[in-house]
């Protein structure tokens, strides 16, 4: 939506060039922010080998399957295409909580960690 021409030549000629008006309002641009793409994700081999790391049994097990398939659509949405956490909610028709909890899992497995959470994965050793 812009400005006509009829719009803008009133809006000039009501306001001068020297006016504090014109000096104090300026268009920004929205922020973006950066988001960190791992390596893995960078290609469709890299994405395939992750999902079947992650989920060994996926062929045979029809709930490892479903999740399976879901993690390769917000890799695919969300790291690959660079859409946002809603965007990527709305287009696979999930509550934001559910995505958000999914790339949680998806960054615990890339550093190797449990995706459930639970145990001390600072520690290293058994009880003592």
């Amino acid at each position: 939506m812009g400005l006509s021409k009829d719009s803008l030549s009133w809006f000039t000629r009501r306001v001068d060039a020297n006016d504090p008006l014109v000096h104090s309002h300026e268009v920004k641009s929205p922020r973006q922010s950066i988001k960190h793409i791992p390596e893995e994700f960078k290609s469709d081999v890299g994405i395939r080998n992750f999902i079947q790391r992650v989920f060994p049994n996926f062929r045979a097990n029809e709930k490892q399957r479903a999740q399976a398939g879901r993690w390769a659509r917000v890799i695919q949405l969300h790291y690959k295409y660079h859409y946002s956490e809603r965007t990527t909610a709305e287009e696979m028709g999930l509550a934001l909580s559910i995505v958000k909890s999914i790339k949680t899992r998806i960054r615990r497995a890339l550093k190797g960690r449990r995706l459930d959470g639970s145990g001390c994965y600072w520690k290293q050793g058994g009880k003592k």
